[in-house]
């Protein structure tokens, strides 16, 4: 079954901040990841795309929509 979740509202500071991680080459492989989930949430994929494209599961992914819902950049 598809789990379509919430929707992520973000700034634009927030997209810009977290599409230079997603690309950056310095950065934690695990928070470019991170990054990637809330981008990827916010266009609208659902849990199993998201988990598939970045080979995670969906506890991951909801803990870190979740944690950014709740604590915006520095939660994640």
């Amino acid at each position: 079954m598809t789990r379509i979740s919430k929707t992520i509202n973000l700034s634009n500071e927030d997209r810009a901040e977290l599409e230079m991680w997603s690309r950056s080459q310095t950065i934690e492989r695990r928070m470019a990841d991170r990054a990637e989930i809330i981008l990827l949430s916010c266009e609208g994929k659902t849990f199993d795309e998201i988990c598939s494209r970045l080979d995670t599961s969906p506890p991951v992914v909801n803990k870190w929509r979740m944690r950014y819902r709740k604590e915006g950049l520095a939660g994640l």
